[in-house]
């Protein structure tokens, strides 16, 4: 039907860009202000290589529903992001959040086979809640 398929495509389109964003949000997070650069393209690659696979599936699926089927698939994958990835230490520490920011850092520390003092852990979270509380005194954007 039509008016379906319109609806779904409208979703998708209003839904697509915020993926790629936090998917190249998290990829930022997880590397190294040195890997970053890297880590972008390699993210933004896949954006690039979906769009061409687009037409290599079309080529081999003639029916366009199963094509719809066939495209949609794979992006739920992406829902087991929910359960795999953990939360910005970032994002716990701007939500009031600090505890938990601080056992994700120590958690990945540990993977990482390094130590972190806690003088160093209670230093970064003040020091995100005083940027925090900077940016609430700021002026909030409107239209005018």
């Amino acid at each position: 039907e039509f008016f379906t398929y319109t609806i779904a495509r409208i979703l998708v389109g209003a839904t697509t860009s915020g993926v790629f964003l936090v998917a190249y949000v998290i990829a930022m997070e997880m590397v190294g202000p040195k890997d970053r650069l890297y880590a972008g393209v390699v993210c933004m690659m896949f954006f690039s290589v979906g769009y061409m696979l687009t037409a290599a599936f079309a080529y081999f699926i003639h029916d366009w529903r199963s094509l719809q089927i066939a495209l949609t698939l794979p992006g739920i994958l992406f829902l087991s992001y929910w359960w795999f990835i953990p939360e910005s230490s970032r994002w716990l520490i701007s939500n009031n959040r600090p505890t938990e920011a601080i056992i994700l850092i120590q958690k990945v520390a540990k993977s990482n086979k390094v130590t972190v003092p806690s003088d160093v852990l209670d230093k970064l979270v003040e020091e995100d809640k005083a940027a925090l509380e900077s940016d609430k005194n700021e002026p909030k954007p409107s239209l005018l």
